[in-house]
């Protein structure tokens, strides 16, 4: 009876482990659409579903009006624009659920291909899983992740030398889809590329170095049918040359440092470990990796990005490198296994414990976007040449289409303007300075108005004073520009002596600096405001927006300093709220 009990057990407990562990995988995957980038690839498809062509040159913007550019996710995008016009954001979020388990599906098969089995494998596929996890959202990445593992299952499968004719059939339909839905198809060039220095190093029989050959031949010939041909391949050298000093003040261009990505590095370093035994011991399978594994994981270093890609090949590399080399920890884990297995379904359910289970209650998390920015600007049809907070772009543009122009958006051509409003903050310049540097950059470009969001970067204040400012107090300053609507996500400013110079008078919030509440106190508790102003204002704001986080942050802040009001039911947007 104990000996069925166990035996049960043994089958059941891998079952729970790998289920469970889809449970937290779906956790992570279903979760509502925040990613500013989604909305201008919206905009990208709808505007080329509807004037039939293929999008050449910059469209959405005043700045880089009729620019060359070369729009490499062309085809994701308009397709993503059919998928949302037929069945809206939720069918989005199901699609990106689909294409993330696929992703993390196809890894482990990768794994399980290479040699790891039990829960070694378990052990890497979730290894695989953390590293690809900062990527897992809605981005067309996740087709380059699916296309790059199927591509190093079949290659890496073709050292067998069975099918070749239908497998390089393959490789030529998966590429023909890969050059035409995202840029990533050059790390599957790459991949090909140094699979065969690897496998000329180790010496591997003539078929499977003819093999790759053609491989490579097919995927380099394939890649050349997309509308931009051969100068698709250029897209790699474009964002080095655009993105330079950019790269400091976004998040997934920055390096990947050891503090940043601990488990990416130790995978690094164990497999370089596992590489120096290879060559010692003339591993020849092993050595068939190695020139891939040090370029992607040298890529994986440059930028935080580029982490998950490199997973793709280095955990592969591992499921192989450790079962050749280290015989001894497949017979320990197998001797062991379900105390392994129970070892893993402690990590999981402490891992569940901590993050915890959420579903979202709407397919977009719309607190995070300009909605009633967007709103206000089409009610009062505000006038001029726009600027815009840069992760804003896609959504104005999805919004409001080619109507309001915007001033830069995520994509790879804005990167230098990006940089002309991020760099002098990070320059250490006296407060004077940089006024007067954003006073000449918004007036070269002939702004009119602004929709900005909230900072926490502090500028030191050019006098002694109880506060610091924001880079908004320095970009947008009251004597020339007019705080006219706030809520949770977005600001808008209005330039005192442009085209809405009255509807500046009118809509002014003259008391309140929503970003910058300390700047609010000392100017109350100076008399530079009366607490009367300021309690109008607050209750005009709740009346406009209704429930809002930053004005509840606001009134924590100013305290007792504000007269009481009686209290009654104000009707809002939203509704009765009671104040």
């Amino acid at each position: 009876m104990k000996a069925s009990v166990a035996f049960t057990l043994e089958k059941l407990l891998p079952v729970f482990v790998w289920v469970l562990a889809g449970v937290f995988v779906l956790n992570h995957l279903w979760a509502p659409l925040s990613d500013p980038d989604f909305w201008w690839h919206l905009a990208d498809g709808r505007y080329m579903v509807q004037h039939r062509l293929i999008l050449r040159s910059e469209v959405f913007s005043h700045t880089l009006a009729g620019t060359p550019w070369i729009d490499f996710e062309w085809l994701s995008q308009i397709l993503l624009y059919l998928l949302v016009r037929s069945w809206g954001f939720g069918a989005a979020v199901l699609a990106k659920i689909f294409l993330g388990f696929a992703a993390v599906a196809l890894l482990g098969l990768s794994l399980w291909r290479n040699g790891a089995r039990g829960p070694l494998h378990f052990l890497l596929t979730w290894t695989g899983f953390h590293l690809l996890k900062p990527r897992l959202h809605e981005r067309f990445e996740l087709l380059t992740l699916i296309f790059l593992a199927l591509l190093v299952l079949v290659l890496t499968d073709g050292r067998a030398q069975a099918r070749p004719k239908q497998r390089l059939t393959f490789l030529a339909v998966l590429m023909l889809a890969w050059c035409n839905l995202h840029g990533g198809f050059l790390f599957g060039l790459a991949a090909s590329a140094l699979l065969i220095l690897g496998a000329v190093w180790s010496k591997q029989e003539r078929p499977s170095l003819i093999f790759l050959a053609s491989s490579f031949a097919v995927l380099s010939l394939f890649c050349l049918l997309n509308p931009f041909g051969a100068r698709l391949g250029t897209i790699v050298s474009e964002h080095a040359h655009l993105l330079g000093a950019p790269a400091n003040y976004i998040g997934e261009w920055q390096p990947t440092s050891m503090l940043f990505a601990p488990l990416y590095w130790a995978v690094v370093f164990i497999s370089g470990a596992l590489a120096v035994v290879g060559v010692l011991k003339r591993e020849g399978r092993v050595l068939f990796w190695i020139p891939a594994v040090l370029a992607f994981s040298i890529w994986g270093t440059r930028h935080y990005r580029n982490v998950a890609v490199a997973a793709m090949i280095l955990i592969p590399f591992l499921a192989e490198a450790l079962t050749l080399l280290r015989p001894k920890l497949s017979r320990l884990a197998a001797r062991f296994q379900g105390a392994a297995w129970l070892a893993c379904a402690a990590l999981l359910v402490f891992e569940l414990h901590a993050g915890g289970v959420s579903l979202p209650k709407e397919a977009v998390n719309w607190n995070v976007f300009p909605v009633r920015a967007c709103a206000f600007l089409k009610d009062h049809a505000i006038k001029g040449r726009m600027y815009n907070e840069y992760a804003y772009g896609g959504f104005l543009e999805w919004t409001l289409g080619e109507d309001f122009p915007v001033f830069m958006d995520g994509r790879y051509p804005f990167y230098p303007l990006l940089e002309q409003e991020a760099a002098p903050l990070y320059e250490g310049l006296p407060y004077a300075v940089l006024r007067d540097r954003y006073a000449a950059h918004l007036k070269s470009h002939r702004v009119e108005y602004a929709v900005m969001g909230y900072s926490d970067f502090q500028v030191p204040s050019p006098d002694p004073s109880p506060f610091s400012l924001t880079p908004l107090n320095v970009m947008f300053p009251r004597s020339e520009w007019a705080l006219v609507f706030w809520d949770d996500a977005a600001l808008i400013f209005l330039k005192r002596s442009g085209a809405n110079r009255a509807l500046a008078e009118r809509c002014e919030y003259k008391a309140l600096r929503p970003h910058n509440p300390p700047q609010t106190l000392a100017e109350l508790a100076s008399g530079a405001v009366s607490a009367d102003q300021v309690a109008q204002e607050l209750e005009r704001h709740q009346n406009e927006i209704g429930p809002s986080l930053r004005r509840n942050r606001l009134q924590a802040v100013l305290g007792g300093m504000l007269p009481e009001r009686p209290l009654g039911l104000t009707i809002g947007r939203r509704g009765a709220i009671l104040r």
